[in-house]
């Protein structure tokens, strides 16, 4: 079923490395195609993994690289997910998760350490409150927002930084995981 699903979506897949963009209509904005880049990079390590056919692999790296891009951090913080001025581009901790996961599967399938530098980058970015063993969010300038209400949102950022921190054996996301 993986295999078909990934298949279908390759006929979706622009050569520039990304998937769609999703235009989210009941809440009114934009996203890039961060978000499904994301989720589908994941997929194509998977089917890379259980099949070793060279189109899975192509198009994950594909889809790194486009992740790797200036453009999906335009001013070298978070990435960008979202094009609304009402609200944040960065899409709180959540949507940096699904981007942060994508990069750790990628590392785990590719072991390319210039995937996962990038990763510990954009996670060590994010300020972590000690005292209440919590993140808060950074906007694709960098601007610090506060934290990010959503316990779930946290949950995923701390299981994703403890993917990271296994690869990288960066000591400081270890301990901030460790504390949430």
């Amino acid at each position: 079923m993986l295999i078909k699903s990934v298949d279908s979506a390759l006929e979706l897949f622009f050569d520039n490395g990304h998937f769609p963009a999703v235009h989210r209509k009941s809440r009114r904005h934009y996203e890039t195609p961060m978000r499904t880049t994301s989720h589908w990079l994941i997929s194509l390590s998977k089917a890379y993994k259980i099949t070793g056919k060279e189109k899975y692999k192509n198009a994950l790296i594909k889809s790194v690289n486009f992740l790797l891009k200036t453009e999906a951090r335009p001013n070298g913080y978070s990435f960008s997910h979202r094009q609304n001025t009402h609200k944040s581009n960065c899409g709180g901790l959540i949507c940096q998760a699904y981007a942060l996961e994508a990069l750790a599967e990628a590392y785990s399938t590719l072991a390319n350490r210039e995937i996962i530098k990038e990763a510990v980058q954009v996670f060590l970015l994010h300020p972590f409150e000690k005292s209440l063993g919590l993140w808060k969010k950074v906007e694709t300038d960098g601007t610090i927002l506060g934290f990010d209400n959503t316990f779930n949102h946290q949950l995923w950022f701390a299981a994703v930084g403890g993917l990271i921190g296994k690869f990288s054996n960066e000591n400081e996301i270890n301990r901030r995981v460790e504390v949430f």
